[in-house]
């Protein structure tokens, strides 16, 4: 039984731990221990993987009520002002001056509600007409899927210009250099080999071979 993890450590520090620790590991058994082969998984296994690890994209988060939306605006410190006036407005007994600013504010509150909808509707017609491919080997042969349907122990061929679809351990590569910046900052692209780390590598920098197989 592995020892129990201090409870400080992050969810990130753990999943760095386990990457950096598949970095250690040779083709053979960084394949065993994914139940997986060069030709790739089987059209069966893949079905059992998705159904047990589901999709390879982030979590989505959790949509709010647009109720809620709408309730949470009036908290905002201009609305706040405003309600605040018509209520003072209304203890001193003018109606119709608090009945215009309370009007104003749900005027204001509905209008901007209905604009930021709106966009968001928008915004997800647009990205659900977005897909991004990569090349997955499958019985033994290449096929060009939605990345959201890889799944560990697949088999990927990346070329020139090719988007890394997900974490990936490099099994293969000549003369592979990928951009980092979006993780390291590096401006200049990174050679990657499929070589094993001699050692446990603390950073992510260090880590040349991560980079084809989903973790």
């Amino acid at each position: 039984m592995e020892p129990a993890q201090a409870p400080t450590e992050s969810t990130w520090d753990m999943g760095l731990k386990l990457e950096a620790e598949l970095t250690m590991l040779n083709t053979i058994t960084l394949l065993k221990k994914f139940k997986t082969t060069m030709t790739g998984l089987t059209m069966d296994e893949v079905k059992k993987r998705h159904s047990q690890y589901g999709y390879n994209e982030p979590p989505k988060a959790k949509e709010t009520h647009p109720i809620f939306q709408i309730l949470r605006r009036f908290t905002e410190p201009l609305m706040a002002i405003l309600l605040v006036v018509a209520t003072v407005s209304l203890v001193m007994g003018q109606i119709m001056s608090a009945t215009l600013v309370y009007g104003m504010a749900i005027v204001s509150v509905l209008l901007s509600f209905f604009q930021e909808y709106r966009a968001h509707l928008e915004a997800q017609k647009l990205s659900g007409l977005v897909s991004t491919t990569a090349t997955a080997i499958r019985n033994g042969r290449p096929h060009e899927i939605n990345i959201r349907y890889l799944v560990p122990g697949d088999i990927v061929d990346l070329s020139a210009g090719d988007i890394v679809p997900a974490d990936i351990r490099i099994l293969s590569e000549k003369d592979l250099y990928i951009n980092q910046a979006a993780l390291t900052g590096e401006s200049f692209p990174v050679e990657k080999t499929a070589e094993p780390l001699a050692a446990y590598a603390s950073s992510i920098t260090a880590m040349s071979e991560i980079g084809a197989l989903p973790l």
